[in-house]
């Protein structure tokens, strides 16, 4: 039952539960965890409609609300305590975030870096500890899934000292139908790009050289991957001090999108921030116009170290990005509800999570997991 964190059972909210990481957070928690959902979304209609494909409808409750309303949304928050930001309220973290903390709940989002995230979660740290709270932030695939497949392959090593992650990401986009607010929040992320990473025991800004041909198996192979900083990544350094290079890869999407639309895109924000959501019409363009088979996602690292030879580990999934972000939300909200993680305080999911029972959990649920050594097997709140 939950009620290893909680004296009584858990009632989790799903926000922006209509969309499609949100739906499937809130299928992936009715079906291994026994807590209470709370679907949030600004209409009734789409949630109540996943509400009654729920394996327990009675589980779950609709309320609909705008998030950026904050004091409707601090009445919706009424006795939930622990609320997944699935919408893309990044650009509004300050408007959605402070109400579920006066409301006396914990935060769990898989949003970006930003510096602006960041900027506000730095402010409001030494207050979270205070009111007993945790903020759990970064629990998807990008951000999320580097520093959990670091940690899982640390253990094998007396010393870690290298580790190189490579992620691709590859929706149908063709297929997809993306929100506008999503749309000017990935294009954000591209005009903050930064190619950092831990070179040689330094934390540094890496050249276009740095890039690399990077083997993602079949049915994907050999990908130019850019080096691309994270905060989790960074992070490694404090809980690894023999580490010297670690650095994050990520793939590209298709030639034209990569050479071409992309660094229009990146010039037209940097002549005037309010080109912004222009040019994030015109990536999203590109990717529908030229996206192709195959579709899919892989998270991998290489690791090396002393005591042991070099490792692989790997997680795959056939459908994009979606999924595997929306699976680690549901696999770290169960780590917050059983007391997993139970330090009040700003966390990063990759850092903070037990990566071999998360790991273990979404292979059970459907991903692909491979060289994931001292496997445990995986644990819901229930039961």
């Amino acid at each position: 039952m939950t009620r290893g964190y909680y004296d009584r059972m858990a009632v989790v909210g799903v926000l922006g539960a209509s969309g499609e990481t949100g739906r499937v957070v809130a299928r992936l928690l009715a079906d291994h965890s026994d807590a209470t959902l709370v679907l949030f979304g600004r209409r009734a209609a789409p949630i109540e409609a996943l509400r009654t494909r729920l394996p327990d409808p009675g589980r779950a409750e609709v309320r609909a609300v705008d998030a950026t309303a904050q004091p409707q949304f601090l009445a919706a928050l009424d006795g939930v305590d622990v609320v997944v930001a699935a919408a893309p309220l990044l650009d509004r973290l300050k408007d959605v975030l402070l109400p579920v903390l006066a409301a006396g709940a914990d935060w769990i989002d898989v949003f970006l870096d930003s510096p602006d995230k960041w900027e506000l979660l730095d402010r409001i740290a030494p207050s979270v500890p205070d009111i007993g709270r945790r903020v759990i932030t970064g629990a998807g695939m990008h951000p999320g899934l580097a520093a959990v497949l670091v940690r899982a392959v640390a253990r094998q090593f007396d010393t870690l000292t290298r580790a190189a992650v490579a992620q691709l990401v590859a929706p149908d986009w063709p297929s997809q139908t993306v929100t506008a607010d999503t749309v000017t929040e990935f294009a954000r992320e591209l005009g903050t790009f930064d190619m950092a990473g831990l070179r040689k025991g330094k934390w540094q800004k890496l050249p276009i050289s740095s890039s690399a041909r990077i083997d993602f198996g079949e049915p994907f192979g050999r990908r130019l991957c850019t080096p691309m900083a994270l905060e989790e990544i960074r992070g490694l350094i404090d809980l690894y001090p023999a580490l010297t290079d670690a650095v994050l890869y990520m793939a590209g999407f298709n030639p034209v999108t990569d050479w071409v639309v992309m660094p229009a895109c990146m010039a037209m924000m940097q002549v005037s921030p309010r080109w912004t959501d222009r040019a994030a019409r015109l990536l999203f363009w590109s990717l529908k116009r030229f996206g192709k088979p195959p579709y899919g996602s892989v998270a991998q690292v290489v690791a090396a170290g002393t005591g042991h030879d070099p490792v692989r580990l790997s997680v795959r999934y056939d459908e994009g990005g979606y999924w595997l972000t929306a699976a680690v939300a549901a696999a770290t909200t169960l780590q917050c509800l059983d007391g997993t993680i139970a330090e009040p305080g700003v966390h990063i999911e990759g850092l903070v999570t037990d990566p071999v029972r998360l790991l273990s959990e979404l292979q059970a649920w459907g991903a692909k997991v491979e060289g994931l050594s001292d496997q445990t097997p995986p644990r819901s709140s229930g039961g």
